[in-house]
């Protein structure tokens, strides 16, 4: 089956319908994938933003920064992915393999 709808009526119907543009909604769907693939693979960083279609984890970080994709960043300082996974129960090495994957250092504990 094949409907002929314009981008610009889809977009009117969306809006009307569920308050948001084609865009938000996908948007909203890759950042849900996004965080869930922090949360529950043992994916790194740079890893999951290749598997979500971004060209490196710099432009990731600021895609999941966006208050437009992330709502609950409304001041467009929002969190990165790298500061997402700890605030949430995931496992402690896969959180340093994250952090590994994107350059940081990560210091043994002092005893």
């Amino acid at each position: 089956m094949s409907y002929h709808i314009s981008a610009k009526r889809l977009n009117q119907i969306l809006k009307e319908k569920l308050d948001k543009t084609g865009v938000q909604l996908i948007h909203n769907r890759l950042m849900l994938e996004a965080k869930r693939q922090i949360l529950h693979s043992e994916n790194t960083i740079k890893e999951i933003a290749y598997n979500l279609g971004f060209k490196d984890h710099s432009h990731f970080s600021r895609f999941f920064k966006l208050p437009r994709a992330n709502p609950a960043s409304v001041s467009g300082q929002g969190e990165g992915p790298c500061d997402f996974a700890p605030k949430h129960p995931v496992q402690l090495r896969l959180f340093v393999k994250n952090l590994l994957s994107v350059g940081y250092e990560v210091e043994e504990p002092s005893q």
